[in-house]
C-alpha cells in the first residue's frame, strides 16, 4: 500500500512524474474510501513496474542489512534470553557496532531542478527546541523578559508539637505503677492489734 501511494499519489517516480493517478471514491461501508482507475492500461502497467521496483529494492536492502549484522542480532537474542528485558542504554550498547547501508543519493524528479545552495534560515532562540549548540544563559535571557522575576518561595512553617500527647503518654506510663501499688496493698494481710490490758486494781 505504501509503495502504491508513493507511485500513484505522491509522484515519487521519475518515469511517471509528479502526477496523482486515480480518483478517490467513497465506499458505502464504514466510511472507507477507495480509488477508481482513470488512466490507461499502458500507464497501469508502468505503475505496476514502478511498484515492483520499489518493493524489490526495499527487500534487497533489508536482506543485506540483516545478513551483515547477524552477529549483532545473535548477541541481542542471547541477551534477551538471559535478561528478558533490556533498556535503551543496553540496546544502544549492542547496536553501536551495526553496519549501516551507504547513504542514498538525493533523489530529484528532474536534473533541471537542482537543489539550492543557499543555507536554511536561522532558527530564533524562542522557537529553538534543541539547545545543544546554544548557550543556556543567553537562551534563558532571550526567552524570558527581564521584568519577569521568579516568585519568592514562602517559608515552610513546621507544625508545633502538641503537649497533650506527651501528657497522655506520662499518664499512661504512670498507670502501671498505680496498679502495682494497689496490688501490693491488697496482698498484705490485715492483722488486728490485741487490745491493751487494763491494770488490775489492788484489793483492800
Amino acid at each position: 500500500a505504501t509503495a502504491r501511494k508513493m507511485v500513484t499519489e505522491y509522484g515519487m517516480t521519475a518515469s511517471l512524474g509528479p502526477v496523482k493517478l486515480g480518483a478517490a471514491q467513497a465506499s458505502p461501508y464504514l466510511g472507507e474510501f477507495g480509488q477508481t482507475r482513470d488512466y490507461s492500461e499502458g500507464v497501469a502497467e508502468q505503475v505496476d513496474v514502478e511498484i515492483r521496483a520499489l518493493i524489490e529494492q526495499a527487500h534487497n536492502e533489508a536482506w543485506k542489512l540483516l545478513n551483515d549484522n547477524r552477529d549483532v542480532l545473535d548477541k541481542l537474542a542471547t541477551e534477551l534470553l538471559e535478561k528478558e528485558t533490556l533498556d535503551h542504554n543496553q540496546l544502544a550498547e549492542l547496536f553501536k557496532n551495526v553496519k549501516k547501508l551507504p547513504e542514498r543519493a538525493l533523489w530529484l524528479s528532474s536534473d533541471e531542478r537542482p537543489v539550492s545552495n543557499k543555507p536554511p534560515v536561522s532558527i530564533p532562540a524562542i522557537a529553538r527546541t534543541d539547545d545543544i549548540e546554544a548557550d543556556p544563559k543567553t537562551d534563558l535571557e532571550e526567552r524570558e523578559p527581564a521584568s519577569k522575576k521568579p516568585a519568592a518561595k514562602k517559608p515552610v512553617r513546621k507544625p508545633a508539637r502538641k503537649p497533650a500527647a506527651r501528657a497522655t503518654t506520662e499518664k499512661a506510663a504512670a498507670k502501671p505503677e498505680a496498679k502495682t501499688v494497689a496490688k501490693k496493698a491488697a496482698a498484705k494481710p490485715i492483722t488486728k492489734k490485741p487490745a491493751a490490758k487494763k491494770p488490775a486494781k489492788p484489793q483492800e
